[in-house]
Parts: C-alpha cells; sequence; structure tokens
C-alpha cells in the first residue's frame, strides 16, 4: 500500500509540470467592432468602435488550456501581441512599439508614458444588466 501511494505521488509530481506549463494562444488582426463585440459578448448591439494603438498591440486570446482563468477574451498590450503567451523570463521583454502614450496616461503616473492602446464602444443592451471580466496581467507587477 505505501509503495502504491509513493508511485502514485512521483506520477504526479512528474505529470504536474506538464499540466501546469499550458500556454494562452493569441490572435491579432481583428477591427475595433469585432474586439468590442467579443468583449460585450451576445444581447448587445455594438453601435460604434474606435482603437488606438499599435496594430500588433490588440487581439483576442484563447485560454483554455492555459492557467489565466478565463475561457477567452480580448487582449490589449502595451507591446507586442506575440509576446503575451511567454515565456516571461527577462524584465522588460516587451517590444517598444513606437506609438505615444496618452495624456489621462501621463497624468496619472507622472511621467511620460508610450505604446498606449485604448477600445473605446458604444453600445445597446438588450436586458437591463451589463457584467464585464477582466484581467489584468504586467510583467512589472507579478
Amino acid at each position: 500500500m505505501r509503495n502504491q501511494i509513493i508511485t502514485q505521488l512521483l506520477f504526479l509530481t512528474f505529470l504536474f509540470p506538464f499540466v501546469s506549463s499550458a500556454q494562452l494562444t493569441v490572435s491579432n488582426g481583428l477591427t475595433a467592432v469585432q474586439l468590442a463585440q467579443i468583449l460585450a459578448g451576445p444581447n448587445i448591439t455594438i453601435n460604434s468602435a474606435t482603437l488606438t494603438g499599435g496594430a500588433a498591440a490588440s487581439g483576442s486570446f484563447d485560454g483554455t488550456s492555459s492557467n489565466i482563468g478565463m475561457a477567452g477574451g480580448v487582449i490589449l498590450s502595451n507591446g507586442d501581441l506575440a509576446d503575451a503567451p511567454g515565456p516571461n523570463n527577462s524584465n522588460g521583454g516587451n517590444a517598444n512599439l513606437g506609438e505615444p502614450g496618452t495624456a489621462q496616461m501621463d497624468s496619472m503616473a507622472g511621467a511620460i508614458s508610450f505604446d498606449a492602446i485604448t477600445l473605446e464602444f458604444s453600445f445597446n443592451l438588450q436586458s437591463d444588466f451589463i457584467q464585464f471580466q477582466y484581467i489584468f496581467a504586467s510583467e512589472e507587477y507579478p
């Protein structure tokens, strides 16, 4: 019995690194309206949408094979979206897209910001309730 438990624990020990290393997958090239519709979900009509920032900094993600906690959604980055899946093994590893920041971020940070990405949209609800789920992730703030 003891040998069986030890064998099972060893099996789980070797299995765990493979289970926990699943990756996020990302896709870019979506329009502002497409991103807004992914974010808004069903029963919400998108009236207009505007996306400002670098072309490589926005898209969608599939998180079903990752530990991010969401099946999918919109990803906005101040770097290259291709870097989002990782691995993140260096400080400041994101690309400099050469895009400007925003006055609002400059004011909040007390410094000049760079590579801002903004998705703004207006919508009509088909009900009296709306909910958004989001995750803030950063290589600077673990």
